[in-house]
């Protein structure tokens, strides 16, 4: 079979940035036989020393063949117009990633898109939302040009020109903001401070084979309880939505196993005497307190998953809202949207906040203080007085 060479790292990257410019000329050209409605969802991420900033653009395109004035769009298929993309990373340095230096970065990509300053400042006037999390972004959309502007009648500021988005309004991100304020909400408390922390050492150990295969070699007599070990599989600890809920339903019942058989004099002795393996003494020492850990994390996952109903109608619209929330693959979904809509997503999906705002957040709030199980409460009884 003769020897396939596969491209470097540095390759794919350039071929990446070409394609990138190529779809942003495009995108140049194709502005001018369209009426483009844009909104924006800017977000940044640190890692490796740097911050990643990530726009995502939602755009309404209506040809200016057909469509002559605003008023005629009132008869357009928005289904059909809408198209979501995500821009050009940017790549900031740590410690600059302030609301000038995101602006600045964001417009200059929309600066590509525009062939002349005319050009730029119609697209800028046509963003008419900005969605964000609490985060430093939230201020874009009343972010200047820092270019004075200056009226010819009556020698007038404009002030609404010298803002870098004069039509767009700043939408709160309502379905990152509930999760911040579930981490946020146990991180204050003094015994949930540390919870992810324990939480994932103890996935550490169990994802670790040759730690997992020790203890039960040395701890679980029982070949059912040794079967359920030997089959586990790897979950992912972390405060995102998308797998809060689903690692703790699959992490809580080996925490539970872990309590009734782990026997650390018997795992961290070696053939020579001495103590090793010291993440089964940080496992150790967090199942010494099982009690708080594993009420705290039941609390924390009831919380999840009545914020995850939140989620899902938040992810929905109310006009296929049977359709997102039935059970069923991502998939399916799509396909029976497509079917009623003639496309792959309805243009109104994640554009719930009106609900929100009016009703969803009172009822999410009244459901959080009643969600309980009988789990719960048995929980909450073995933990000692204070």
């Amino acid at each position: 079979m003769p020897r396939v060479t596969l491209p470097s790292d540095g390759r794919l990257r350039e071929a990446t940035v070409r394609l990138e410019l190529l779809a942003t000329l495009h995108s140049r050209n194709d502005s001018h036989k369209h009426i483009t409605w844009r909104y924006l969802n800017p977000d940044s991420s640190p890692q490796l020393g740097w911050d990643w900033l990530v726009l995502r653009e939602d755009t309404f395109k209506f040809s200016k063949d057909i469509y002559t004035c605003d008023e005629e769009l009132v008869c357009a298929d928005f289904n059909q117009a809408y198209d979501s993309n995500t821009t050009m990373l940017s790549t900031l340095g740590r410690g600059r990633s302030q609301l000038i230096k995101k602006t600045f970065n964001i417009s200059m990509q929309q600066k590509f898109k525009a062939s002349c300053e005319r050009d730029y400042d119609s697209i800028r006037h046509r963003v008419y939302g900005i969605c964000s999390d609490m985060g430093t972004e939230k201020g874009i959309a009343e972010m200047s040009t820092l270019t004075p502007s200056v009226a010819c009648a009556g020698n007038r500021y404009k002030v609404a020109d010298t803002m870098m988005y004069p039509a767009a309004i700043y939408m709160p991100e309502f379905l990152h903001i509930i999760f911040n304020s579930l981490q946020n909400g146990t991180e204050k408390l003094a015994c949930g401070k540390h919870l992810v922390k324990e939480l994932k050492s103890v996935q550490t150990m169990m994802a670790d084979k040759s730690l997992r295969r020790l203890f039960v070699a040395t701890c679980v007599p029982d070949p059912a309880v040794a079967a359920r070990f030997k089959n586990y599989s790897s979950v992912e600890i972390d405060w995102r939505w998308e797998t809060l809920c689903d690692a703790l339903d699959h992490l809580l019942p080996f925490i539970d196993l872990l309590r009734s058989h782990f026997t650390p004099s018997r795992m961290m002795v070696s053939d020579d005497g001495k103590c090793e393996a010291k993440l089964s003494k940080d496992v150790d020492r967090i199942l010494v307190q099982q009690h708080r850990l594993l009420a705290l994390a039941e609390l924390v996952r009831l919380s999840g998953k009545r914020l995850e109903q939140t989620a899902h109608r938040l992810e929905g619209c109310e006009c296929h809202a049977h359709v997102w929330m039935a059970r069923g693959s991502h998939k399916r979904k799509q396909r029976n949207v497509k079917a009623s809509t003639g496309t792959d997503t309805c243009y109104m999906k994640t554009r719930q906040s009106t609900w929100f705002i009016v009703d969803g957040l009172r009822q999410s709030c009244a459901d959080l203080q009643q969600c309980t199980t009988t789990l719960l409460q048995e929980r909450l009884s073995m933990l000692p007085p204070v």
